[in-house]
């Protein structure tokens, strides 16, 4: 029986070489959109997965070999090993300059001698090991590896997990913990480990979000997606977060009655009709010195019926493009970031001076637009710090139950209708319950 990795890495190899059957690659596409039609919730948030079922039909073999493989035709698969990096080896099509897959296991080296005899192996110059610095190699798709994966892993980027005849164990139990704990982090923008909708929001998301395109592109992104070789370890792997799922719950908060009595309005906005190059101080394109320099010197150089067909641009975004060059402080934030092929910046470049400008319409009493009271979602590491909390929301609730029930005491007195021993008796019955509280927080 061959090795599990072994067993993958020819299925990659398969597709690399267009070796596909067309009938079995359409009832994949299938049986995922099966169960995108099911409309999944999102664990943990309970949140329902936005998926663009149009564009996910249309995926074709040439797209996963342009955007996986980094190639443009089919081809076969050879390994390039990392001097002083045992660890590692990259793999790529003989029809392409990029890599497109990584190993990260025990010793690569041997795995690669031991299990792909015949294939063509080459060494690269550069002794920098490709896994601790994934971030920066966009070209990487494809992570192969065991305990890498738990063991000195910190990369945003994988977005997908496959677990190959994952166990029934503790240490597997582990693995799928730890793995799975890495593979949802996210950092939309350096330095800012939130999503992007969150930091769009607040202003701090550079324009990113409405130009990947809003919500519906976006959360597909921020999501992680897990497969299993197997029903069975696809299921190991639920049950197992859902163990961890047992101490986090979603509360709601009560609002405070003196608040229900104020009026709270929110601005309501409007497309202006208006494109973001045809306002005087539009939000700045941010790109790295390199592409900055391809970009200006690409639209310099082509001729312009070429770029305007080659780019799909209208006549006057073309001719405002090339002037954004002449005022670089105006259009673009220069950055130490990772330089993009040309195509993709191109791309960039005028979903970005195409987006819709909105402007301010008017005011709006505030009705449904903010519930995040409603839906605070508590992560406590035991069942009874949970329990714990939930009793000390409790307690504050009621502590202002009792200072409305208290004013209401005084006036009965004030009015004859009890006697002072039966006021006092009352009011420290309310207070009991917070002096309780206040005790434990101490």
């Amino acid at each position: 029986e061959k090795p599990d990795l072994k067993l993958f890495f020819e299925e990659i190899e398969r597709i690399g070489k267009g070796d596909v059957d067309k009938k079995i690659f359409e009832e994949a596409k299938n049986e995922i959109l099966q169960e995108f039609s099911e409309k999944p919730l999102l664990l943990y948030e309970d949140i329902q997965l936005i998926i663009q079922r149009d564009v996910l039909k249309s995926i074709t073999i040439e797209d996963i070999l342009k955007s996986v493989y980094n190639s443009n035709s089919f081809g076969s698969v050879e390994a390039i090993l990392i001097p002083g990096r045992r660890q590692e080896a990259i793999f790529k099509l003989k029809t392409s300059e990029k890599p497109f897959a990584l190993i990260k296991i025990g010793d690569a080296i041997r795995w690669i001698k031991d299990n792909l005899i015949g294939y063509e192996i080459i060494e690269t110059y550069e002794d920098k090991s490709i896994f601790e610095n994934l971030d920066e190699r966009e070209d990487i798709s494809i992570l192969m590896g065991s305990r890498a994966f738990y063991e000195g892993w910190d990369s945003n980027r994988p977005n997908i997990i496959l677990f190959i005849n994952i166990g029934a164990g503790t240490e597997a139990k582990k693995f799928v913990i730890q793995s799975v704990g890495r593979g949802v982090r996210i950092e939309p923008i350096k330095n800012k480990r939130k999503r992007l909708r969150n930091l769009y929001n607040r202003g701090e998301d550079d324009g990113l979000f409405r130009e990947i395109g809003g919500d519906i592109l976006v959360q597909p992104l921020e999501t992680l997606f897990i497969f299993g070789t197997n029903r069975n370890a696809l299921k190991e792997v639920i049950e197992t977060l859902k163990i961890e799922k047992e101490v986090e719950e979603t509360l709601e908060l009560e609002v405070i009655e003196k608040a229900k009595e104020k009026i709270l309005l929110i601005p309501v906005y409007k497309f202006s009709g208006k494109k973001l190059y045809q306002i005087r101080e539009p939000q700045k394109f941010v790109i790295s010195q390199q592409n900055y320099e391809l970009l200006q010197r690409y639209f310099d150089e082509v001729d312009d019926r070429i770029l305007l067909i080659q780019n799909n641009l209208s006549v006057e975004l073309l001719q405002h493009v090339k002037m954004s060059f002449q005022n670089a402080d105006t259009y673009y934030r220069i950055v130490d970031n990772t330089t993009l092929p040309l195509p993709v910046v191109t791309q960039k470049l005028r979903t970005h001076f195409n987006l819709d400008i909105e402007e301010f319409d008017r005011f709006k009493k505030l009705e449904d637009e903010i519930v995040h009271f409603k839906k605070i979602r508590m992560l406590l590491k035991t069942k009874e710090e949970m329990n714990d909390l939930k009793e000390k929301i409790k307690n504050v609730s009621q502590f202002r139950f009792s200072e409305k029930k208290k004013e209401e005491l005084k006036l009965m007195l004030e009015k004859g209708r009890i006697k002072i021993d039966e006021f006092k008796a009352c009011s420290e019955s309310l207070l009991c319950s917070f002096n309780s509280f206040r005790k434990r927080k101490n």
